[in-house]
């Protein structure tokens, strides 16, 4: 099989796992996932779309567990999005890199070696990821059996620079946290009452403000950082990569590296604050 095609097969689908998404694409998408992998099954997942399954190799020694997943995020404001396009060598469209690459990545080297490995290999395609939802984990409880591996290969990353293969062999990890701050029983006029009623959002971003240092590191005590050992990225391509705005500089101190592989971040993803547009002249509560 040609893997541009499957590829561009894949990502002609619109693969959208999230609410108000339509189910076809996603079980379309899974039925040319389990095309592409001779002998592979079907995984139900509770209230999600199926997981695709194959298994090859030998049935005893070492097992390796391929991993990707064929669904997407959803596209606003990007025309033609589910049209695959080749520029310059690189095919683009939604889902092209995350992460039905990772598909064609997998089935790529199983083809290499007729499907017929040395080691016993498993694969697991999910139909599921970019929700959050993680309801695979379902299946795992049921059959831990099922995915146990010595080895796994999730084909979900990136590359640290363009051209150059890179392997990723552990996470900073990762962990989510919601505050909620109250400080009054209701709103209040801000003239009357501003100057010594504790105001919610002014009190809450002061609190965001001490999770860092004035050079911007991470300042929560108890949390250790590193040094990374390895090659460093200069800090002109990380700016390019991340788009930096001019004249913006970094946070944190020390190597690019050593603040990306090495060292805590912490963001701010999220504040639930009166909008500008039809705000009023109150203490928030």
């Amino acid at each position: 099989m040609d893997l541009g095609d499957a590829l561009a097969q894949l990502v002609r689908i619109p693969s959208i796992a999230f609410a108000g998404f339509p189910r076809g694409p996603l079980d379309e998408a899974a039925a040319l996932t389990a095309s592409f992998f001779p002998g592979a099954r079907y995984i139900e997942v509770p209230d999600e779309a199926p997981s695709i399954y194959a298994e090859y190799g030998p049935a005893d020694g070492p097992t390796v567990l391929l991993y990707a997943h064929y669904d997407v995020q959803p596209a606003p404001g990007w025309d033609d999005a589910f049209t695959p396009t080749l520029r310059d060598g690189r095919l683009y469209g939604r889902g092209a890199a995350d992460d039905k690459s990772g598909i064609v990545g997998h089935l790529g080297a199983l083809q290499r070696l007729d499907f017929n490995p040395p080691v016993r290999v498993k694969v697991i395609i999910e139909g599921s990821e970019e929700n959050g939802r993680q309801k695979i984990l379902e299946v795992v409880r049921e059959d831990p059996e099922l995915l146990r591996a010595d080895v796994m290969v999730i084909a979900d990353g990136g590359n640290w620079k363009l051209g150059e293969p890179t392997l990723c062999t552990t996470l900073r990890g990762h962990g989510k946290l919601t505050v909620t701050l109250r400080t009054l029983e209701n709103a209040l006029h801000s003239g009357q009452f501003g100057g010594a009623a504790p105001d919610a959002l002014l009190a809450l971003t002061r609190l965001l403000a001490t999770l860092h240092d004035d050079a911007g590191n991470v300042a929560v005590e108890g949390l250790t950082d590193a040094s990374w050992p390895g090659t460093d990225l200069p800090e002109a391509d990380f700016r390019r990569q991340a788009g930096v705005l001019d004249g913006v500089e970094l946070i944190g101190d020390g190597t690019v590296a050593d603040r990306l592989w090495a060292r805590h971040a912490i963001s701010v993803l999220g504040l639930d604050a009166p909008a500008v547009d039809g705000a009023g002249n109150i203490v928030i509560p």
